[in-house]
């Protein structure tokens, strides 16, 4: 039994290296994520892991005995669930809405199985309170990161600490996977072995 991380995310790649997993990267199965996020009245942590589930389907297609490990991120600030920007513009607005303001950031993460069938999954939630930031401050941001691949248009392990004031919960659910929930998951899927 090996972990499969089907992501192209390369945070989400790092911090699995940073653990010492043994895994595999594998790009997710193509999903349409508007579709999943905005397509039924479920609550958003139940839309968020079917999205992360979506994605691991087809690699567990390919890989039955393997441990397929999917994440999805969103910033939800009050009723308005923020994904990826969809250009400079959407960014800009995203980062001037989060400014002075506080805001979640969630995180499904799921495991699939296909044999013997296995489905687990769970989200982590974080608060993230931005600074107050200028106008300037907010475009020197996105025209020097180019944060179009990132959930609110922003990533907190590289200069988009500089917008956080402070966080409450966990630092990793912020930059894309919550190890402590991962970690529950792996355990509760008989991955000992693999954390060792």
């Amino acid at each position: 039994m090996a972990i499969i991380l089907a992501s192209n995310s390369r945070r989400r790649n790092q911090i699995l290296e940073n653990l010492g997993l043994d895994f595999f990267p594998h790009p997710p199965s193509p999903v349409d994520e508007e579709v999943i996020l905005n397509g039924s009245s479920a609550s958003l942590p139940e839309r968020l892991i079917a999205l992360a589930k979506a994605k691991g389907a087809g690699v567990m297609d390919h890989h039955p005995n393997h441990l397929v490990v999917t994440a999805d991120t969103v910033v939800v600030l009050g009723d308005r669930v923020l994904g990826k920007p969809r250009d400079r513009d959407d960014a800009l607005r995203m980062l001037g809405d989060l400014s002075g303001k506080t805001h979640k950031v969630m995180t499904a993460v799921s495991i699939q199985r296909a044999d013997p069938p296995l489905n687990l999954a769970g989200v982590e939630t974080t608060d993230v309170t931005f600074r107050a930031l200028s106008p300037e401050a907010v475009a020197h941001y996105v025209d020097t990161v180019g944060p179009y691949d990132m959930a609110g248009a922003y990533a907190i392990q590289d200069m988009g600490g500089l917008l956080v004031k402070k966080i409450d919960g966990c630092y990793f659910n912020v930059v894309g996977l919550p190890v402590g929930l991962l970690l529950d998951l792996l355990k509760q899927a008989g991955a000992d072995a693999i954390l060792k």
